[in-house]
């Protein structure tokens, strides 16, 4: 755990520092819940792009997510502002799975598949569509979100996820 907390740090201690260079950039961190549940932070640049990290978990590992996000504002008056993100991106980490693994029997004489739980390193690419709520008068944003993505799993299988639905809530650095 102090290792997942550590990772959740320099993520945002990474995110934070790439974003000083420039003074219109806006700060988010917050939650994600759905398949891929994490910590989430996130540099806002005049509103229409946005670099994404997000340490996330799931299958019983832990990945590294980036993104970067193309934001579009739908619906923006005084008090409400809704904006729709798309945009792409790439993970790397750990999960946990199934190896099946086709064995002779000599004894029963017949093939036997054998499925051994295993775990190993991922990676793939990501795309993202979402839409995000600024709740008025506090520094709070809600988001819906499906992130599809494929990845290439170190115990030879190819794993397309078109259905990663998440929700979350974030908390906006005001400048």
């Amino acid at each position: 755990m102090k290792m997942l907390f550590k990772l959740f740090v320099l993520l945002s201690l990474i995110t934070f520092s790439v974003s000083g260079f420039a003074q219109s950039y806006d700060h988010q961190l917050g939650a994600r819940f759905g398949l891929m549940s994490g910590f989430t932070a996130k540099v806002v640049k005049n509103e229409t792009v946005a670099l994404h990290g997000t340490l996330g978990f799931r299958t019983g590992g832990v990945q590294l997510y980036g993104l970067i996000e193309k934001y579009t504002p739908i619906f923006r008056s005084s008090k409400y502002q809704w904006y729709a993100y798309f945009g792409g991106g790439a993970h790397f980490g750990f999960v946990n799975g199934y190896n099946q693994v086709r064995r002779w029997s000599e004894y029963d004489d017949y093939k036997k598949v054998e499925n051994q739980f295993t775990s190993g390193f991922v990676i793939g690419p990501d795309a993202v569509l979402g839409i995000e709520f600024h709740i008025p008068g506090v520094p709070l944003i809600i988001f819906s979100e499906i992130k599809p993505f494929v990845e290439l799993q170190s115990f030879n299988r190819i794993y397309p996820h078109f259905y990663d639905f998440g929700v979350g809530l974030t908390y906006q650095f005001v400048n």
